[in-house]
């Protein structure tokens, strides 16, 4: 069968990419005030280059409703020495840094020096990744964020290679397809966004209206999701994506039954970077558990910064919520908020519009099952040892206070059985 160049060189690349592969780790923040480098990597105590060496943290993941410790654990790797990169943007347009070291070495817990020299960089919006590989390259050049003219993209999760090479005809634009310089499932759903997000015009436009994102972050979902079949594993599509000005974000599973790597939302008002806490989120997710419209929005205060992580940046004594505030976290804590299944989070860093949208119904059963049980405050723990002669190695370890949790196990089985107990009764009234 003859098959057009850009598709040919497109089914070369994806034979040399790996099996499927979740577990990276990654965080952003954007606000119209600068955040810094060292905010992401440096600062918190659950710090990326901490993450880097330390094993998953991922408080209240087990309340989800698909909650799989055997599955989730895969999607939530113990350590990321893979590489890291950092992105961010200027007058000039987007910049990065990447590198296929550890962020901060296992053994040593040495800091790159690549990384330590970037302490100083700062910008309205960051991205920060760590990369961990059980299958493929590992090379600067899969390193994340990933750059597409003036739109930068990363990635937690991985997409199947039979579904990429069904979907290698999609990618029809020459431009994009050379931005293309490794061989990752991440770097090739970038370019699928890319291409869905312009067009034939192939990325002429330098900014974008963040529905335009929206919309083509929601393609890029809406083709994977196509092209997957009974006999094909699912693809965890926790995306991120940027012009500078707008970002969209997304935690998604293409399979119902399964639960994609986890992802934490938080919002902080002030001047500084970790300022008072805003109960924001909770507000924007009970709107949209309950909303009749397909998306929910609030817009922000001027000084706030918009946080998200695949796991909680303070690891010690983290506030983490699912759908009520409570009352032990300090004014200098931040908030952190699980996203639900299947869900996408956009903000405008300019007009300060943040949205949230539902992308199956798997989300909004979620939500509303959150706040129709009034799920109380847990907190957690995050304690660390020091037990080496000469430096200190980190472990981590996750303890429930003695209080009484109020939450109680939430599962989709003893849900439906409850629906069916409703059914039944209103039928025989």
């Amino acid at each position: 069968m003859h098959r057009p160049p850009l598709v040919a060189l497109m089914a070369r690349v994806l034979m040399l990419l790996p099996a499927v592969v979740d577990g990276c780790r990654w965080a952003l923040v954007a606000g119209v005030r600068p955040s810094c480098m060292s905010d992401l990597f440096l600062i918190p105590s659950h710090s990326l280059a901490a993450q880097s060496h330390l094993p998953a943290f991922t408080p209240l993941a087990d309340q989800a409703p698909l909650w799989d410790p055997a599955k989730f654990s895969s999607r939530n790797h113990g350590e990321n020495q893979d590489g890291w990169g950092i992105g961010w943007f200027d007058r000039a347009g987007p910049g990065r840094m990447r590198s296929s070291n550890p962020a901060m070495d296992s053994a040593t817990l040495k800091l790159d020096p690549e990384l330590e020299a970037l302490e100083d960089t700062c910008s309205s919006l960051l991205f920060g990744h760590l990369r961990a590989v059980t299958d493929g390259d590992r090379a600067t050049v899969n390193s994340h964020p990933f750059q597409f003219g003036p739109i930068l993209w990363m990635h937690n999760g991985g997409v199947p290679t039979a579904i990429q090479e069904r979907l290698s005809a999609r990618l029809s634009c020459p431009t994009i397809s050379k931005m293309v310089t490794g061989n990752t499932d991440s770097e090739f759903a970038g370019a699928l966004f890319a291409q869905e997000l312009d067009g034939d015009v192939c990325l002429r436009s330098t900014s974008f209206e963040l529905a335009s994102l929206e919309q083509a972050m929601t393609g890029v979902i809406r083709n994977i999701t196509h092209e997957t079949t009974d006999q094909d594993q699912g693809s965890s599509l926790n995306f991120a994506a940027s012009d500078g000005r707008s970002i969209v974000i997304t935690r998604y599973r293409t399979t119902l039954e399964d639960e994609p790597p986890s992802l934490y939302l938080a919002i902080t008002e002030g001047t500084d970077s970790l300022a008072a806490s805003s109960t924001v989120p909770l507000t924007l997710l009970r709107t949209a558990a309950f909303s009749k419209q397909d998306t929910a929005a609030v817009e922000l205060d001027m000084d706030a910064r918009l946080w998200i992580a695949s796991e909680p940046l303070d690891g010690a004594g983290s506030c983490v919520r699912l759908s009520e505030p409570g009352h032990d976290c300090g004014p200098g804590d931040r908030v952190w908020v699980p996203l639900p299944k299947d869900s996408m989070l956009s903000y405008d860093t300019q007009t300060r519009s943040l949205r949230f949208k539902p992308l199956s119904p798997a989300c909004g059963s979620e939500l509303r099952l959150r706040f129709q049980r009034g799920a109380g405050p847990v907190s957690y723990t995050h304690l660390r040892a020091h037990e080496t002669p000469e430096h200190l190695v980190c472990r981590l370890l996750l303890e429930k206070k003695k209080k009484k949790i109020t939450i109680t196990q939430i599962n989709i089985s003893s849900y439906e059985n409850k629906q069916k107990k409703k059914t039944h009764k209103s039928n025989n009234k």
